[in-house]
Parts: C-alpha cells; sequence; structure tokens
C-alpha cells in the first residue's frame, strides 16, 4: 500500500502545477459566498418590508366631474332676468352707504325694484334685455340716478301699471322707442356699460321697477317702509324663478 504525504514541498509543486485551476476554484468559491450571504439580507428584509399602495390619479381622458366635483353654477347666460341674478339689492331692502351690498354707494332709503346682476364673463358682452309683459313703450331716455330708462305701459291683476327698465343704453339700435309695441320676451334694449354716463354712473345690472299705478314715479328708493306699498315686488308678481 503506497502513502502519499503532502510536504510544503509537494504542495508548492502542485499549486505551481496547477496554479490556473486552483486560483479558479478559490475565485467561484469568494462568488458563490458572496452570493448566498446577498440572498440571505434580502430575505430578512423583504420579512420587515411595508407594502406601498399605489395612489389612483384621475386620467387625462376623464371628465371634470369624475375627478373632481364641480361646484360651478350653470345658469342660462341669455336669461338676465332670474332669480339666482338677484344678489345685490332686492325688492324692500333697506340701504345706506354703511350697510349697502354695494361699494360705493349714494343712495339711501327701501329699494323699490330688484336688481338683476351680470356674471363677471359678461362685463364686455352685450346683455338685452327682455320685455317682462306686453305694452306700449312710453319713454326712453335719460334720467338721473338711471342713464339710460325705458318706460313701459303694462297691465297687472286688472291694474293698469308702469315697468321701469333703468340703466340701459339707450343709444344702442336694439333699443325700443316712444309709441314702440311690444309682447312679453320681446328685446327692448341691452344694458349700458358700467360706470358709464349710461349707466348712471352705477355697475352694469337690470334695475326692474313695477308701479301698481298708472302714474310715474322715479323713486328707485323711499324714505318709509310703508310706502313700498305703492310697487309690486317683481320676484313676486312675475313669480321669477
Amino acid at each position: 500500500m503506497i502513502h502519499f504525504y503532502l510536504t510544503k514541498n509537494n504542495l508548492l509543486n502542485l499549486i505551481r502545477t496547477h496554479k490556473v485551476i486552483f486560483f479558479s476554484l478559490i475565485i467561484i468559491i469568494l462568488l458563490t459566498s458572496g452570493l448566498i450571504i446577498a440572498k440571505l439580507n434580502s430575505d430578512k428584509g423583504n420579512k420587515g418590508a411595508l407594502t406601498a399602495t399605489p395612489i389612483e390619479k384621475p386620467s387625462p381622458n376623464s371628465s371634470p366631474s369624475q375627478a373632481v366635483a364641480s361646484t360651478t353654477k350653470t345658469i342660462s347666460p341669455e336669461k338676465l332676468i332670474s332669480k339666482d341674478r338677484i344678489t345685490k339689492k332686492p325688492f324692500g331692502i333697506y340701504v345706506t352707504p354703511q350697510n349697502s351690498p354695494v361699494s360705493p354707494e349714494k343712495f339711501k332709503g327701501y329699494h323699490t325694484a330688484a336688481d338683476f346682476e351680470i356674471f363677471d364673463e359678461e362685463k364686455d358682452q352685450e346683455i338685452k334685455v327682455e320685455a317682462v309683459c306686453g305694452g306700449e313703450i312710453v319713454q326712453a331716455s335719460i334720467v338721473s340716478g338711471y342713464g339710460g330708462l325705458i318706460i313701459q305701459n303694462c297691465e297687472f291683476k286688472g291694474l293698469q301699471s308702469k315697468v321701469l327698465y333703468g340703466h340701459l343704453d339707450i343709444n344702442s339700435q336694439l333699443t325700443k322707442r316712444s309709441g314702440d309695441l311690444v309682447q312679453a320676451g320681446d328685446e327692448i334694449g341691452i344694458l349700458a356699460d358700467e360706470y358709464s354716463a349710461m349707466s348712471g354712473s352705477e355697475r352694469k345690472h337690470l334695475h326692474l321697477g313695477i308701479l301698481k299705478t298708472n302714474q310715474i314715479d322715479y323713486r328707485g328708493y323711499v324714505i318709509s317702509e310703508s310706502e313700498l306699498a305703492k310697487w309690486y315686488d317683481p320676484v313676486e308678481l312675475l313669480q321669477i324663478i
């Protein structure tokens, strides 16, 4: 039986003879050890990791109503005489320069009409005014406090009445003239530009006053509340919605 003793010299001779194979084995061992250690660390990290829930974002093609609830109020822009437009001065409100919803305020008293406001995007638009009843136009002129004013004869509840449309541009070609007979819904003019001579240096809006008598009364405000009995509340009379 032959015994092989691996002496130091024999080992050195073996390494010199097979050094390529020897170093290859060393590299393989090192690489394998590195992979094993990396795998163990990865498994340990995954056990303590939290799972993130993705946040759903609106699709670029989704409609605004799907992405977020709309808060925009949609009102037909051509419908000037609408209850939703009475946002500052309804019929009967008591106004002073101190409490007025309009600034600056130059009037004081109980409001004898209802004011219909425009939307911001309508400031530079031509806003047409329609007759609220059938009857003859008896006046289209400039009156202090109103600028352009149109007055119409109408009949309500079997009584002759006068309807005042204030702050109109009576120089417009669309303006009806004294003697013109119009029907409810007919266009009688357009609103004057804000703070112009035709608007009476007021904001752009419609002042709609309806007298219970056939006598003209230009007052847009009265001192005592009892005097309001001379005018109708346009919203109640015309059932404006």
